[in-house]
């Protein structure tokens, strides 16, 4: 599955990536669906900047490609 990845805060051609991750595997009572299209808003960019890190804390965790 290919997704785009947040790995820290600043330049969003810095710190945002294309990856191949794998597929999610759905638990108990829950489905996976295929998602076709996506966007990106405001509050994407913000939280990418760290404008947001005095509100709402994300943590960012490493992914293996």
């Amino acid at each position: 599955m290919r997704a785009f990845v947040l790995d820290g805060y600043g330049a969003i051609a810095d710190h945002v990536r294309l990856a191949a991750i794998a597929n999610p595997v759905p638990g108990p009572e829950e489905v996976l669906i295929d998602i076709h299209a996506a966007s990106l808003n405001p509050i994407d960019f913000k939280i990418v900047r760290g404008d947001l890190k005095r509100v709402s804390k994300y943590r960012l965790t490493t992914l293996q490609s």
